[in-house]
């Protein structure tokens, strides 16, 4: 970006780590309302806190959580819909290939790829079938937070 001098990396750690703490009141928050996908502010009202977006939405901080846990949980199993439809067609192209006696691509580069998305498919799917996953007190969710963003 030109004449941008500060490392973009540096600036998002620090948005998430001021966020942690709580350090945002009356400023837009790195969170986007589940809504409509806008940006939502922090207010806070004495002890109360809520979030609010351009338009209107408005979230508690645990209608908000579980929203989000919704939001995260839904994309995951479209990451493991995803990845299984991959392979499948991956395996059928592959077929398709050894079949044709087709050189322009590599049938058993396309089954190892096919291979690699089954398995990580399976990983996701293990994972969200154990329980607290996803859940909105659950330690492995902080990890999973801390991890993703440097926390």
């Amino acid at each position: 970006m030109p004449g941008f001098t500060e490392d973009p990396e540096a600036i998002i750690r620090t948005d998430f780590a001021q966020q942690r703490r709580d350090g945002r009141a009356g400023e837009v928050t790195m969170f986007t309302c589940p809504d409509c996908g806008g940006s939502l502010w922090q207010l806070d009202e004495g002890a109360t806190l809520s979030f609010r977006c351009h338009v209107g939405h408005a979230w508690s901080p645990e209608s908000l959580l579980a929203n989000k846990s919704d939001q995260l949980e839904a994309a995951l199993w479209a990451a493991v819909r995803l990845l299984s439809e991959r392979s499948t067609l991956s395996q059928q192209v592959a077929q398709r290939l050894r079949e044709s006696g087709s050189d322009t691509l590599d049938p058993v580069r396309i089954d190892d790829d096919a291979l690699q998305d089954a398995e990580y498919a399976s990983i996701l799917r293990a994972m969200l079938e154990s329980p607290g996953l996803i859940d909105d007190n659950s330690p492995q969710t902080d990890q999973l937070v801390d991890r993703d963003h440097g926390g």
